[in-house]
């Protein structure tokens, strides 16, 4: 079998495609035969050391978090699915592991595919549309009538975040590529800015909450977005400093994609539902993904969401 993995922390020049052997499924887990894995920040973020406080620092590390394919096995105490299934999931954070042929994963981190959704698709669900939910529900409570403002309202999390806040009642605004300007409309943003150029000073005071999906709005400037005396701010960029910040700052809220079955589900759900559209926007074998993984990493533009096919 064929993974991703890489030697050291660092930058692209650690990563190589290598020969591994998958274990069989321990207690409460399934070996999965890989058809598609969707690539995601947080995939480079921990290459790059910044989770390592998570990860643990062992070396060769494979990579790669979330995923779709077919259940090839399953290990004592298991009961949802069985040999056969087709999946989507992710991979337990510190072994990740989806970048590759066959992975091994928790019974709990996974959901059964729709049959409607294929498999490139299903590989976009489990961690940007998670985050998204997260962040809106359990972190801040959006209700119908609120404002919301999505800093990065055209990319993976923050489309995600959008088309949920609508569903929910919401009123959307935010701020995007001045090319991604089109999709975002399309998408339902009612007032769309250039996050380059415009001055968001303007909005001062606007919103109840403020939804940083890009990872590069800073706190000075998305405090005072929101509501005089209240709202919240989600922040997706993991740190300590960001954890104690939550713990203690009620208008903060960092966010976190915390998987679950009833929530892969519900999401698998509304994607069959038309409630949730994922762009799929560039494909690559998985002998060819490092170059895919390193063009998404410097900020390429590929109409999507970039995913390794098997």
């Amino acid at each position: 079998m064929k993974r991703i993995e890489y030697s050291a922390y660092g930058g692209p020049e650690v990563m190589r495609v290598a020969d591994f052997e998958p274990r069989h499924p321990g207690a409460g887990e399934v070996r999965v035969s890989v058809k598609a894995a969707a690539i995601n920040p947080v995939d480079w973020k921990i290459r790059k050391g910044d989770m390592a406080m998570v990860t643990g620092r062992s070396f060769p590390r494979a990579m790669g978090l979330e995923f779709s394919g077919v259940v090839e096995a399953v290990g004592h105490g298991t009961s949802r699915v069985q040999p056969g299934d087709a999946v989507y999931g992710v991979a337990p954070i510190r072994a990740c592991g989806s970048f590759a042929e066959m992975l091994v994963t928790k019974e709990s981190l996974i959901a059964r595919k729709p049959d409607a959704v294929s498999f490139e698709t299903a590989a976009c669900l489990s961690v940007a549309p998670v985050a998204a939910w997260c962040g809106l529900v359990h972190k801040a409570r959006l209700g119908r009538g609120q404002r919301l403002f999505v800093a990065g309202c055209a990319g993976a999390v923050g489309s995600a975040a959008v088309q949920f806040a609508l569903q929910m009642g919401a009123q959307v605004e935010g701020s995007c590529r001045s090319e991604d300007m089109s999709h975002a409309r399309q998408l339902g943003v009612t007032s769309v800015v250039d996050y380059a150029s415009d001055d968001l000073r303007r909005f001062e005071g606007r919103f109840d909450v403020v939804f940083d999906a890009s990872g590069k709005l800073a706190p000075d400037q998305a405090m005072p977005l929101l509501v005089p005396g209240g709202g919240m701010l989600l922040d997706l960029n993991f740190s300590l400093g960001r954890l104690v910040r939550d713990m203690f700052l009620r208008r903060y809220g960092m966010v976190v994609a915390k998987q679950s079955v009833e929530l892969l589900e519900l999401i698998g759900e509304k994607v069959v539902q038309g409630k949730l559209k994922i762009q799929v926007g560039c494909t690559a074998s998985l002998e060819d993904a490092i170059g895919l993984i390193t063009d998404v990493e410097g900020g390429a533009k590929v109409g999507g969401r970039a995913v390794i096919v098997m």
